[in-house]
């Protein structure tokens, strides 16, 4: 059986992170990449879930937040 954690290790680098925050909730952690990317990363990762059909369950969705650490700020 597929689970979202499979998915969403599936859309990351070996040098990134995921992490359960609790709950339903995730941390995705990208090493060395700028917001825009995470951007496009986390919403390939995003309709990866919104459409595949979870056997029990059926189709569910996912939202994401991306932000970026800036040295200084």
């Amino acid at each position: 059986m597929i689970s979202i954690t499979e998915l969403l290790k599936d859309g990351i680098r070996d040098t990134d992170l995921l992490a359960r925050w609790g709950g339903e909730e995730f941390i995705l952690l990208f090493t060395h990449t700028a917001g825009p990317v995470a951007t496009d990363v986390t919403e390939r990762i995003r309709r990866s879930i919104e459409t595949f059909n979870f056997e029990n369950v059926g189709l569910v969705t996912a939202s994401f937040w991306v932000t970026e650490h800036r040295p200084g700020e």
